[in-house]
């Protein structure tokens, strides 16, 4: 009687790519497409605004999927990144306050929408 193959093991899987940033793969983007301010001081206030956007996503996902949305924590993540004056918070709040002092439609105060709008 022939025998059968030795059982071998499974082909090796590829390697999931890697998880890049938000905020990378908007300044990737926005370099291929010109849209990340048309001079360094415009690239500059884009960059800013995609960390700031950045960490204040985080911190939402932060209350979303580790704190559970519980009532109060909801409560508490409203009063610490919606008011400037709280302590290592008011992101969402200096988000709008900065974004407000460009009197432009966009967010980095450019002539035209960049990736951060």
């Amino acid at each position: 009687p022939a025998s059968s193959p030795p059982l071998s093991p499974p082909p090796p899987r590829p390697s999931p790519p890697p998880r890049a940033l938000p905020a990378a793969i908007l300044r990737h983007i926005g370099r291929k497409h010109g849209a990340c301010g048309k001079t360094e001081a415009e690239a500059t206030q884009v960059d800013m605004f995609l960390e700031a956007i950045e960490d204040a996503r985080q911190a939402y996902l932060k209350l979303a999927y580790t704190d559970g949305c519980e009532e109060s924590k909801c409560v508490e993540f409203a009063a610490t990144h919606t008011d400037a004056t709280a302590r290592n918070g008011g992101k969402i709040a200096h988000i709008n306050d900065a974004a407000s002092r460009f009197g432009t439609s966009f967010i980095a105060g450019t002539a035209e929408a960049t990736v951060a709008d």
